[in-house]
């Protein structure tokens, strides 16, 4: 049997959860429990219908809520933070390096490159040893 601690320390979601298992326990014959807060609704399937063991001691463990999130695989640069390492590359003495690296591009400036070349773009500036 694998057991799993999780420590939160987000008072706000503590409380929805320690509301969560209270509801859970308190309808543990039910199909399903709904849990309201002010944001949304919540729908947990209890040990009753699914067969899983919830336990109610120690308190907050035993109930786990996930969130889809999506998280960048990679890291998101702004114009400004590309033109700044541009800038910072041609005065170190890199303004050809920097002017080929648009015309790579197709561009004459930065202000021209579309937002989904600023990852790679910004990958090449660091390649000529720019800090991005």
């Amino acid at each position: 049997m694998l057991e799993m601690k999780i420590s939160i320390e987000a008072p706000e979601l503590l409380a929805v959860l320690n509301r969560i298992e209270a509801a859970i326990l308190a309808k543990a014959g039910s199909d399903s429990v709904t849990q309201t807060t002010e944001d949304e609704n919540i729908q947990l399937t209890t040990p009753a219908s699914n067969g899983a063991a919830f336990s109610s001691s120690p308190p907050n463990v035993g109930v786990f809520v996930a969130a889809a999130q999506t998280v960048p695989t990679e890291p998101v640069y702004t114009l400004e933070q590309i033109a700044k390492a541009g800038a910072a590359l041609a005065q170190a003495g890199k303004m050809e390096q920097a002017l080929a690296l648009l015309a790579k591009y197709g561009v004459q400036t930065v202000n021209q490159l579309q937002p989904e070349q600023y990852g790679a773009f910004a990958a090449d500036l660091r390649a000529l040893g720019a800090q991005v």
